[in-house]
């Protein structure tokens, strides 16, 4: 039976009752939707953009989730408390030991299992995969993660035009690509990646030809297709141009020890008022409402308050869909929710440069040139948006946020900052790797912009391409003359084209050179961990994978700026994902899931995947919650010695309902720190109009 045969067609605008209401269709929120209708729940997912997906979709669709099923087919049965020694060492004991860890860690191989036996994902292991940090005790070197197999988006028939395209900067032609990426990037020198180079591209050719986009969808394009046909299969209804303006907030009854209050009424969500093409529609939700709405890495007053590098809200280019300004945090405070600002880093950080993409700005000679057009106030108007802003390049805008996730660990590369210097393994972690900028910056260049640059030479460029900028046989004229790709004949006319200190970043090479031909980096000891050594060249001819001299001109420079996929600071939730208020209370009837609930991690990066993994979890998690449904207690729990994460009551919205509304003008004051005093709390702005990793 067809795709489109197989699901009743929705109206043109959501209905006015259902029992959970999903705001968001990321991860997080198809995860508890096709999860609340599997347990006999009438769901609603709305989603403001034109397509559904979120940032999931522009993601690389992996999950971190330690002992999961297909790890331990495998025979990689390690003990429930291993994750968590490494976790301690990562995140700190308060967050490894809390309730919400714990719940995270003993569902996600159930939540792994749920999709294996009822829904149309399929997962590939992970178990080459090592995490972040090598050197740390409770590391492994794979085993702890899982990424959405490769889905068929033909499946999805008539649907498959409501599905988000694959980033328009990370992908080929318009070609979703995942782990097949070194195919693309061996083409040029390996008979067998060009043959596979080859038949996707004609694969995908005739896909456009017949159905106007390419079928065949990798990673968290994947992952999101997959959901949408279990939501479909699962008879969930699906609003796309749905944006939410309010959320319904009425009294349910004198306040319990438990529950969130005001006034001496509990305070209860029992829906929201939606803006659709059809005009204002309001929903009632009899189970709850879930926050699933991206975090806020476009919100410009929220990341002039949490972000320091970029107090005035700018500087900071995301690369995650521009449309995640903030929505779901906004709509929760006026439910008197608390926003968890305590992590370590209020976003997940990832080094990013700034690809031209308008015809302003494609005659630009040099990035100063690219910068100075950004800074014009008319460079974008969309409400909440940094001027300028793309992320991933939607069309239409004027930047494009490309982040640099590959490239860093191969042979033959260099970091370096104002000074000509390096500051970091460049081989390691995004988030790592911006963190030590920042702190490199305000050490030596403090109140100038945070920048770096990427330093290889013309073999490395052509080997393995640099940024957005393509290996062999593609060129890379057009790149240079935007001045996105800086190049010259020698070290030393590279750094002046730059603006990096001559002097110093010839001695930087010089000295770099030397130890890489013996295969060494004394200096941040780059290739050794396994996670550095995955990211480098296997098929390198040196002793070290990661390292190799930068010597056969011309050179080549891209600059780097901070960056993030996503945001970490967020909602604060408990272990069942309620949203908690300022005195630490489940506000009743509203969830969060996503980077729209405050990281599990602590603002912490310990290995790929810890914001889909808590993500999918959580959106397991709560469907059970919101259904009355007990989770299984699951064997990770049992070993751990813990108690089952869901001793759930029958009655998860909580006291009787009346029709009684609340005022929650004066929320009182928050416990947990949230945002700069006097942030907006108002309505969500429209959705900019843009196409998210």
């Amino acid at each position: 039976m067809s795709g489109a045969a197989r699901c009743r067609p929705d109206p043109a605008s959501a209905p006015s009752a259902c029992d959970l209401l999903v705001i968001g269709s990321g991860a997080g929120g198809l995860s508890a939707a096709v999860t609340a209708a599997h347990l006999g729940l009438d769901v609603v997912v709305v989603e403001k953009e034109p397509h559904f997906g979120g940032t999931t979709a522009w993601s690389g669709g992996w999950m971190f989730i330690p002992r999961n099923p297909l790890a331990r087919a495998a025979g990689i049965d390690e003990p429930a408390e291993e994750p968590l020694r490494y976790l301690r060492e990562i995140a700190g004991a308060e967050a490894a030991d809390s309730p919400r860890m714990r719940a995270y860690l003993a569902q996600g191989p159930a939540m792994v299992q749920f999709h294996l036996d009822h829904t149309a994902l399929r997962f590939v292991d992970g178990n080459a995969i090592p995490d972040f940090h090598g050197h740390v005790p409770g590391a492994r070197e794979g085993g702890r993660s899982v990424c959405a197999a490769p889905f068929d988006a033909g499946l999805l028939g008539a649907h498959m035009a409501r599905l988000k395209p694959p980033s328009p900067l990370l992908a080929f032609m318009g070609m979703s690509i995942g782990g097949d990426l070194r195919h693309f990037v061996r083409a040029a020198r390996a008979w067998d990646s060009f043959a596979y180079a080859a038949r996707r591209v004609l694969r995908h050719v005739w896909d456009v030809a017949r159905h106007g986009q390419g079928r065949l969808r990798m990673g968290g394009n994947a992952l999101v297709a997959a959901l949408l046909r279990s939501a479909l299969d699962a008879r969930v209804q699906l609003f796309e141009r749905h944006a939410a303006e309010s959320l319904i907030v009425e009294s349910a009854g004198p306040p319990d020890a438990a529950a969130s209050s005001r006034a001496g009424r509990v305070v209860r969500v029992v829906g929201a008022r939606l803006r659709t093409p059809a005009g204002p529609v309001e929903v009632r939700a009899r189970r709850g409402v879930v926050l699933a709405c991206g975090g806020f890495p476009h919100d410009t007053a929220r990341k002039a308050a949490l972000f320091a590098h970029a107090s005035s809200g700018h500087g900071h280019w995301s690369a995650a869909p521009p449309g995640n300004t903030g929505d779901g945090l906004r709509l929760a405070e006026t439910a008197c929710a608390a926003v968890d600002t305590t992590g370590a880093d209020a976003g997940a950080w990832a080094p990013v440069s700034l690809v031209p993409l308008s015809p302003v700005l494609s005659i630009a000679s040099t990035p100063a040139t690219i910068e100075s057009q950004l800074a014009s106030p008319s460079a974008s108007g969309a409400p909440g948006v940094e001027p300028g802003s793309v992320c991933g390049g939607a069309l239409g805008s004027s930047v494009g946020a490309f982040p640099h996730l590959v490239e860093r660990g191969k042979p033959g590369l260099i970091a370096v900052d104002r000074d000509g210097r390096r500051f970091v393994d460049e081989a390691g972690n995004y988030h790592g790797f911006m963190r030590a900028l920042l702190a490199r910056s305000a050490e030596r260049h403090a109140g100038r912009p945070v920048e770096a640059w990427l330093i290889c030479d013309h073999r490395f460029q052509r080997r393995y391409g640099l940024g957005h900028s393509k290996p062999r046989p593609l060129p890379t004229r057009w790149h240079r003359r935007v001045g996105y790709l800086q190049q010259a004949d020698t070290i030393e006319a590279l750094a002046q084209r730059c603006g990096i200190d001559a002097a110093g970043l010839v001695r930087t090479v010089a000295a770099c050179n030397a130890h890489a031909r013996q295969g060494r980096d004394p200096e941040f000891g780059r290739g050794e961990t396994p996670y550095d050594r995955m990211q480098g060249d296997a098929e390198h001819g040196g002793p070290n994978p990661c390292v190799a001299p930068i010597e056969h001109g011309p050179f080549y420079a891209v600059r780097i700026v901070p960056g993030s996929l996503g945001t970490f600071a967020g909602l604060a939730c408990d272990e069942h994902a309620r949203v908690l208020d300022a005195q630490g209370a489940p506000i009743a009837g509203l969830y969060a899931a996503g980077n729209d609930m405050a990281s599990v991690m602590n603002g912490h990066y310990p290995s790929g995947g810890i914001t889909l993994g808590p993500a999918m979890t959580f959106g397991y998690i709560l469907a059970h919650h919101a259904a009355g449904r007990a989770l299984d207690r699951v064997e990770a729990e049992q070993e751990a010695g813990e108690p089952a994460a869901a001793a759930l009551c029958a009655n998860p919205s909580g006291a009787a309902q009346t029709s009684e509304p609340v005022d929650t003008a004066h929320c009182a004051a928050p416990a947990i720190p949230a945002a700069r005093a006097g942030l907006s709390q108002t309505t969500p702005s429209s959705a900019s109009e843009s196409t998210t990793p």
